[in-house]
């Protein structure tokens, strides 16, 4: 009986299993339109949890949870304030076409600079929601996306924020704070 030699087996082995780990490290790195893909920070993550408005989200261990008002508590960003996420809950939301009117009037009332850019449908945990994308100004202009969504008699307002020269640097980490949200 005639044997292959093991170095060869090996060679080849060893080239199919960098080949595959090159594919997916390709794959994983970019999104369907070729650009980079958000990447996760490599900083601890903590969990916050406000047991009034039932819900918890992920927040960088490095920022800082502003939690004396549990109705409206912000997250900043270590390097810059304006850099944030505020997330502003109520427990006596109806719909959420309803709880969204509400939460763009009172954003309204409190940014008179705020500019509506683009509303689209989402989910979060499972539940519908809505992302609007809008301007305004608090001491500096800001962009920001705002997530809105129902559970029960819960609603959740989370909007995050940054300046125009910063979003394209922050809003992963935003978006990652405000896809994490977990009503319970």
């Amino acid at each position: 009986m005639m044997r292959k030699p093991l170095g060869l087996v090996a060679c080849c082995l060893t080239f199919g299993l960098i080949t595959t780990l090159v594919m997916v490290m390709v794959s994983c790195s970019s999104n369907s339109s070729g650009t980079p893909a958000y990447t996760t920070p490599t900083s601890a993550i903590t969990l916050y949890h406000n047991s009034t408005y039932s819900y918890s989200v992920e927040v960088p261990s490095e920022w800082t949870v502003d939690a004396s008002d549990v109705a409206s508590v912000v997250i900043s960003s270590p390097t810059d304030s304006n850099v944030h996420v505020r997330i502003t809950a109520s427990n006596d939301a109806t719909s959420l076409s309803s709880w969204e009117n509400d939460c763009v009037i009172v954003f309204k009332g409190e940014f008179p600079s705020y500019q509506s850019q683009s509303t689209s449908q989402t989910t979060v945990d499972g539940l519908s929601a809505e992302l609007v994308n809008v301007t305004y100004t608090y001491g500096v202009p800001l962009q920001a996306t705002m997530l809105i969504t129902v559970k029960g008699k819960n609603g959740y307002c989370l909007v995050g924020a940054a300046p125009p020269a910063e979003w394209s640097t922050s809003n992963g980490q935003l978006s990652s704070i405000l896809d994490s949200l977990k009503p319970n």
